[in-house]
């Protein structure tokens, strides 16, 4: 597994920030999920059932976007 942390990540539900791990099936792992709102970041409770919907909605984004800072 490779853990990672992405700043800011502009997805189809809004600015993100997010840190996890990536293992080599190229499943994520999130570890850490904010959202950017109108008073600034948002920190989201990862176990609680809308934030892993979130996740799930963005995932392929995210995957997209750490396959792009490998290459």
């Amino acid at each position: 597994m490779a853990s990672f942390s992405i700043s800011r990540l502009n997805t189809s539900v809004g600015i993100v920030k997010l840190a996890g791990d990536l293992d080599l099936t190229g499943s994520i792992n999130i570890s850490q999920l904010s959202i950017m709102a109108t008073d600034g970041w948002q920190a989201l409770d990862i176990d609680h059932q809308h934030s892993q919907n979130l996740i799930k909605q963005i995932q392929d984004q995210i995957i997209s976007h750490l396959a792009n800072k490998l290459n």
